[in-house]
């Protein structure tokens, strides 16, 4: 256990807002892992939700699974990552592999995607080996914003339909600017269901 659940519950409770801000990231999976999220996000939507089992898409440095431990409710991963740093984390590739059987059950499924590659943070060869290539053509934050929206948008589609009646999807998203241009998840990623609430996050340290 890295935090005690009544602590952690203590400090959502003092965000009980649509702007978050957490004064740091939390002591559960690697602030090394690029584009990791605070796990105060991870903990918030437990709290808030009330969540009995969270399902987690692109599960990274397992923060997810380090939040969940110490809530204590039950956790499943998937991650391109073919040797995922959590047991918790199964390996999957989400561009073609079919939805983990132990998905089907979760009340909540959170997804903190990998950003385009406008954004320059790749994560097969990079975060993880791949000696072969393949897993790099599986890797979002590989591809140009057009198909990797394109692809996201499948993912997300694929996820929903497998979700369990009742149960929600919270997707963490942000706007970037390079090289003069715009790019907007927020405005182009499918939104399957009802939009239930839009959460802002200020920057974590």
């Amino acid at each position: 256990m890295l935090m005690r659940k009544e602590d952690i519950i203590r400090q959502c409770q003092k965000q009980n807002s649509t702007v978050l801000s957490f004064p740091e990231r939390g002591p559960w999976g690697s602030n090394a892992y690029r584009g990791n999220c605070s796990g105060y996000v991870h903990a918030f939507l437990i709290w808030k939700y009330k969540v009995q089992k969270l399902a987690e898409l692109f599960a990274g440095s397992g923060t997810g699974y380090d939040v969940s431990q110490d809530m204590g409710i039950s956790y499943v991963g998937a991650d391109l990552n073919p040797n995922p740093v959590r047991p918790g984390i199964l390996c999957v590739d989400a561009t073609q592999d079919e939805v983990p059987d132990d998905f089907y059950d979760a009340d909540f499924l959170f997804q903190h995607p990998p950003y385009g590659l406008e954004i320059g943070i790749p994560y097969a060869g990079n975060m993880y080996e791949d000696p072969t290539g393949k897993l790099s053509g599986s890797d979002l934050g590989q591809m140009p914003w057009d198909i990797f929206i394109k692809t996201l948008n499948y993912i997300t589609m694929k996820y929903y339909a497998a979700m369990a009646p009742g149960a929600r999807m919270g997707i963490l998203m942000g706007d970037v600017r390079r090289n003069g241009h715009f790019y907007s998840m927020l405005n182009d990623i499918v939104k399957p269901g009802e939009v239930e609430q839009v959460i802002s996050q200020l920057p974590t340290t």
